[in-house]
């Protein structure tokens, strides 16, 4: 019984629950205004990791995208990660459309920050950290698609009389029987 009940678990795991370790990806190319007219003691953000998580319903996998710029399913949870050269007066902050997220530590590692976002609607976003800013890039969230039915039985024009049982089946692998 415990051996069905953990089976039933992780299959109702949402897709793109996973560790820290295992969201790295490879880092995006982010592109800062003036970062070559600073000096290189000064502190900035070295390297920028994306994770989308997809709403749980859709069964869709986690990914890490690779440009800055990117696409996600409307409701897909989206994580920037930060490793800065040095701290900071400030943590870095990301910019997305008119919210400003103050980025958050991370356990165990200084120098790297975390901000999370359930995104609804398309937007821009942007990095800042000691004086820096980020060139804008774009998010595009798609709205999910309708799921759609198609029945298999009764046949199109099939005359149901009144007051028998309707047998109805639907495709692919559900069924549905009313009386």
């Amino acid at each position: 019984m415990a051996l069905l009940l953990a089976a039933l678990a992780w299959w109702q795991r949402p897709a793109g629950l996973v560790t820290s370790s295992a969201a790295a990806g490879k880092p995006v190319p982010v592109r800062f205004e003036n970062q070559a007219t600073l000096p290189e003691s000064a502190a900035r953000i070295l390297e920028t990791r994306l994770w989308v998580v997809p709403p749980a319903y859709t069964r869709r996998p986690a990914l890490a995208p690779t440009e800055a710029s990117f696409r996600c399913i409307q409701g897909s949870r989206v994580r920037w990660t930060v490793r800065v050269s040095r701290l900071g007066k400030t943590p870095p902050v990301l910019e997305l459309g008119r919210r400003q997220l103050r980025l958050r530590a991370v356990p165990g590692r200084p120098s790297e920050f975390v901000a999370e976002a359930t995104l609804s609607a398309s937007t821009l976003y942007r990095l800042r950290f000691a004086g820096q800013v980020s060139e804008e890039y774009a998010i595009e969230v798609q709205p999910d698609q309708a799921p759609t039915i198609r029945l298999i039985t009764p046949k199109a024009y099939t005359l149901v009389e009144f007051g028998r049982p309707r047998r109805w089946q639907c495709a692919p692998n559900c069924r549905m029987i009313t009386a």
